[in-house]
């Protein structure tokens, strides 16, 4: 049986739809999160979440006490957050270099919430792998990465700086066949922000992946990133939508 998609999926879905039906012409406001909240009867999380996701894209302009707007110019084709989420080729097409920083690789005991995901024994243990992607000289994402030890060839030299996929195939001898994926809205880690050089409660978009198994569709990869919202709607600006004039 098919999980139903998240609540925030719906919504994004059906608002994008009436931005590009023009039921929310370019330029106007969108309705208040406490409205549309009311008119879907979902929660203002879900709300939230969903307009994160149209800002991501390029699709509103949320400005600060004032509400939030269609922009004036809409991409001209819709954006896919999927392609979005390989970080390193993201950062290419907006005309960056990409860099990816190896922060920490760790051998650990695997949590209980591991241990039931990746259907391991409880003295299993996991690689954890933490990550910053830059473009040019600016963070913009953290990731983390947790992948079971007992799938790698050698645990030895490990490399990482190499995107995931060459990392999982060069190193586990495995190809991913799909990944179950999520996004919200973040903010409030200190941690993360410290990180990616960003001031206190500033927006993150969080990604939340499993990685499965080409050969038998296992999951075996557990992943977390935490994205820049403000780094995001200026290169997403910049590399699809004319510069706004007021």
């Amino acid at each position: 049986m098919l999980a139903s998609p998240p609540v925030s999926d719906l919504v994004f879905s059906l608002l994008l739809n009436r931005i590009q039906q023009g039921v929310y012409p370019a330029g106007k406001q969108l309705p208040s999160e406490n409205s549309l909240a009311t008119e879907l009867n979902v929660s203002r999380s879900s709300i939230r979440t969903a307009l994160a996701k149209l800002e991501a894209t390029g699709y509103i302009k949320r400005h600060h006490g004032e509400g939030t707007y269609v922009r004036k110019h809409l991409p001209k084709e819709p954006v896919s957050l999927q392609l979005a989420w390989d970080y390193p080729k993201m950062i290419e097409d907006y005309g960056y270099k990409p860099r990816i920083e190896a922060q920490a690789i760790d051998i650990r005991n695997a949590s209980n919430e591991e241990i039931q995901t990746l259907g391991l024994e409880p003295n299993n243990q996991v690689v954890q792998l933490e990550r910053i992607f830059y473009a040019e000289n600016d963070p913009l994402v953290f990731s983390t990465c947790i992948i079971p030890t007992y799938l790698y060839k050698d645990l030895n030299n490990l490399d990482g700086a190499r995107e995931i996929f060459g990392f999982i195939k060069d190193y586990c001898d495995i190809d991913i066949d799909f990944i179950d994926s999520s996004i919200s809205a973040y903010n409030g880690n200190p941690a993360i922000e410290k990180l990616l050089k960003l001031e206190p409660l500033s927006p993150l978009l969080r990604f939340e992946e499993l990685f499965y198994r080409e050969r038998d569709k296992a999951p075996i990869v557990i992943a977390e990133s935490y994205m820049s919202m403000l780094k995001i709607k200026m290169q997403r600006i910049r590399s699809v939508i004319p510069e706004e004039t007021s």
